[in-house]
């Protein structure tokens, strides 16, 4: 087959050079480019579709045929015969058809969690009502927390049609209220898909706090202690006094 192959393209371009005379020539053609065009914001707006085309396809894994129109949009937005306008429609095109699908993916709004203790877990619902599994990243961040085990998840997976239920290890510091923002991407973190924020109350006392409390306790009981002896001496020097008044 390769050499059928060789011997057409031989043909073809031998007839190509041949004049009606039946002398070999070179055949030549000339060549002028477009002339250069000003792309305005193009060339950057195509780097960001293509890199949430490449979230999209890390988001859904298996669900090729949703994921390819987009895919197919941003090429389409490259062609010649498009002006700035025409180009950005279709860039506007892929991105409304990339949120049609990263809408599907829902996470709770935001929530109330109370700790007995200084170390806990944060339940997280995300619900996918797509008709594939979806693969995420979840990202937490806290002024006032820590996370034991780090503050990414990656590579988690969403079965479809259903909620799964994910647990955030968390760690206070202190005792009091601290927000908790949790960012959902695909799972190579380029594309957002959801956010949301927590209210994480701890009841636990801290071992400074704890410490500080034993010592105002002990304070407390010493000056009460002190207090009482003295009223007593007190009570007594009255009656003493008292007494010798009356003799």
């Amino acid at each position: 087959r390769r050499g059928i192959g060789t011997t057409l393209l031989t043909a073809v371009i031998d007839e190509a050079t041949r004049t009606t005379g039946g002398r070999r020539t070179t055949l030549m053609r000339g060549y002028e480019s477009d002339p250069a065009a000003d792309l305005g914001g193009y060339p950057d707006d195509l780097r960001q579709a293509n890199r949430s085309f490449d979230g999209l396809r890390s988001l859904l894994p298996q669900n090729r045929e949703r994921v390819a129109p987009v895919g197919d949009l941003v090429l389409a937005s490259g062609a010649r015969d498009l002006d700035e306008s025409g180009r950005s429609a279709v860039l506007d095109a892929a991105a409304s058809a990339t949120a049609a699908l990263t809408d599907e993916i829902v996470v709770d709004p935001q929530q109330v969690v109370t700790l007995t203790s200084s170390s806990g877990q944060v339940p997280l619902n995300l619900e996918n009502r797509l008709d594939v599994p979806a693969v995420v990243r979840v990202r937490m961040s806290s002024a006032k927390l820590d996370f034991p085990e780090g503050p990414e998840m990656v590579d988690v997976v969403l079965p479809e049609a259903r909620t799964t239920m994910i647990t955030l290890p968390v760690r206070t510091r202190a005792s009091g209220a601290f927000p908790l923002d949790v960012t959902v991407t695909s799972a190579d973190g380029t594309l957002l898909v959801a956010t949301t924020e927590y209210t994480v109350r701890s009841t636990a006392i801290s071992g400074i706090g704890l410490a500080l409390s034993i010592g105002a306790g002990l304070f407390l009981a010493v000056w009460w202690a002190r207090h009482f002896r003295t009223a007593r001496r007190a009570r007594k020097l009255v009656g003493t006094e008292g007494d010798a008044l009356t003799s």
